[in-house]
């Protein structure tokens, strides 16, 4: 639909359109409907199974590294069906961040197209932090986020990205439900149907496992020590604190102190040498 701008006024936070009658010419204000803004995939839903699976990887990076992880999302133009995979990333707590990686994008060529991504918030709630928005409202497509995955059924928020805005994005508009939610009388469906999607229990089940390939992905930070007098130095210190260690700067010090000793003896011994 095109709209021509230059038939609309804003002023004093008022909308106008352009008008002409037979009294007058001008611009009237006429009345905005209030209410978000809403934006409607015409796209394919994505299978209930790629759906756990993704949720099934939140819980065990959660479980095994109590940390983010995430996973991008790929949308086929041709079949109609979404794809899913994590790029290279490091567990970091609170945080997740991953690299391109054109080994993996490679598995999915044209007609697939790179169309969101997924992250989970460790046991917190799911929303959307600010720098999520912040990168999100440069990639089009459908982002959303996983609470609280220490309970017994997880928390969702989802937005949908496209040409530089963020609009709401419900989970059911997103996820091919199984045939029998339509059994489900009107009254409860919203609710079943949310509880159904964010079990962790169902999630966890061996049929909903995800690509082996996917653990790989993870890439723990690898912390290397060294002995020096008898001490463990941790090199992740310096990582860190740029350099500073507790232990280190102990040991900077006794070396120090080692090395002004001796040569205070070697000036002794001259002194001693001159007099002999």
């Amino acid at each position: 639909m095109n709209i021509d701008i230059s038939n609309l006024r804003v002023s004093d936070n008022k909308l106008y359109l352009k008008s002409d009658s037979e009294w007058v010419s001008g611009f009237t204000e006429i009345e905005v409907p209030k209410g978000d803004p809403l934006l409607k995939f015409k796209g394919g839903k994505m299978s209930i199974k790629l759906w756990f699976q993704i949720l099934n990887f939140f819980l065990w990076t959660q479980e095994k590294y109590k940390s983010e992880s995430q996973v991008r999302l790929y949308y086929n133009k041709h079949t109609k069906e979404w794809g899913a995979y994590p790029y290279p990333q490091t567990p970091n707590g609170m945080t997740t961040n991953d690299s391109q990686d054109k080994e993996i994008r490679s598995k999915f060529p044209d007609p697939w197209q790179y169309l969101g991504t997924a992250h989970h918030h460790c046991t917190t709630a799911a929303f959307q932090s600010g720098t999520d928005e912040a990168n999100e409202v440069q990639q089009d497509g459908w982002h959303y986020t996983i609470g609280h995955l220490d309970k017994a059924f997880v928390d969702y928020h989802g937005r949908f990205s496209w040409g530089g805005s963020l609009f709401k994005a419900s989970v059911l508009d997103y996820i091919e439900l199984p045939d029998w939610i339509n059994n489900v009388p009107n009254q409860i469906k919203y609710h079943t149907a949310m509880d159904y999607l964010c079990c962790s229990a169902i999630a966890m089940s061996s049929e909903h496992s995800f690509d082996e390939e996917w653990k790989a992905s993870i890439k723990p930070n690898e912390i290397k020590t060294t002995y020096n007098h008898n001490s463990l130095h941790n090199s992740h210190w310096d990582s860190i604190y740029g350099g500073y260690s507790p232990n280190a700067q102990y040991y900077k010090q006794e070396r120090k102190s080692e090395e002004e000793a001796q040569v205070h003896l070697d000036e002794i011994e001259d002194i001693l040498d001159d007099s002999i």
